[in-house]
This record gives structure tokens, C-alpha cells and sequence, in this order.
């Protein structure tokens, strides 16, 4: 009984769906830089934050049908940021919730254009920049600490594994 509730439940898309993007770059020193945005309004008002949003029915569904965060936090990104992701192939999912009522996925983006300026153009946001992972700014979005956590472990076995192949 209670599995025919949460397929039925799960098949309306009740509650809240939603994905998000951590945008990083190096450094010219070496250090990693995010973009965060101070949010104006919502049960995010104040705090600081990555870009992203809820899923809509125009982003679509994935294979096991159901809301595709990918989607989402791409659209999204682009309509905080004006930045259109080029190589799609490069996010990676960092970061999921599944709770009743609450889902949404965090995905990253490296950026590598230097030359491009990438800010939040919506009046959604008082105030963004980039910031050193090591110095960011208070308060934070509820759930970025653990998002950034995932993230600094990915990175860690991206760089153990650079190392090993460098070894061979």
C-alpha cells in the first residue's frame, strides 16, 4: 500500500522539484572560485546561493520518468546568469535530495572561457560575484554547506586520480 502511494504520489510531481548549478573556475594562483548570488525574496531571501530553480513541465522527463533536474538546472542557470553552458557533457551531478515533497539535484560546471563574465542578470538577486571556496560570504543557502562538501570530495578524487595516472 504504501509503495502504490509514493509511485501515485511520485507520478503527480507533488511538492517541490527543482535543480541548481555550481558554476567554479581555477585561479590564476590555484585556488577555486564558485558563484554565489544573494537571493531577495523567498524562503532563500537573504542568504547566499547558486543559481538554479524549480523543475517545469517544458524541461522535461528522464528515462525512469521523472523530472529531469538536468534540465532544470541548466534553464535555470542560463535565466539567472545569461550563460548558455557550451559543452553540456561537463556537468556532473554533485548533490541530490529525494525527501517527501522535496526533490532537486545540484549539477557542476567548470568554467574555462576566461574571457567570459558570467554575473546573475535577474532581479531576483541583490548582489553575486565569484568567491574563494575557502572565504564565502554569510548567510549561506540551507543545503550549499553539505553541496559544497560533495563538491570539495569530488575534486579531491579527481585530483587522487590525476596523481595515480601521473604515477603509471
Amino acid at each position: 500500500m504504501e509503495h502504490t502511494i509514493r509511485q501515485l504520489v511520485s507520478g503527480l510531481h507533488i511538492g517541490y522539484h527543482g535543480g541548481g548549478m555550481l558554476f567554479w573556475k581555477w585561479t590564476r594562483d590555484g585556488e577555486i572560485q564558485i558563484l554565489l548570488g544573494r537571493r531577495l525574496s523567498g524562503t532563500d531571501g537573504g542568504k547566499w546561493c547558486l543559481p538554479g530553480g524549480s523543475w517545469e513541465k517544458t524541461d522535461g522527463f528522464s528515462a525512469d520518468g521523472k523530472p529531469d533536474y538536468h534540465r532544470t538546472a541548466l534553464r535555470t542557470a542560463h535565466r539567472e546568469t545569461g550563460y548558455a553552458i557550451p559543452e553540456q557533457d561537463d556537468i556532473t551531478c554533485i548533490w541530490s535530495i529525494h525527501a517527501p515533497f522535496f526533490h532537486t539535484s545540484v549539477f557542476t560546471y567548470r568554467m574555462r572561457e576566461e574571457h567570459v563574465c558570467i554575473e546573475f542578470v535577474t532581479e531576483r538577486f541583490s548582489e553575486g560575484g565569484w568567491f574563494d571556496i575557502h572565504e564565502l560570504p554569510e548567510p549561506l543557502e540551507y543545503f550549499l554547506p553539505l553541496q559544497l562538501h560533495q563538491f570539495r570530495k569530488k575534486l579531491h578524487r579527481l585530483e587522487r586520480l590525476r596523481n595515480s595516472s601521473l604515477l603509471m
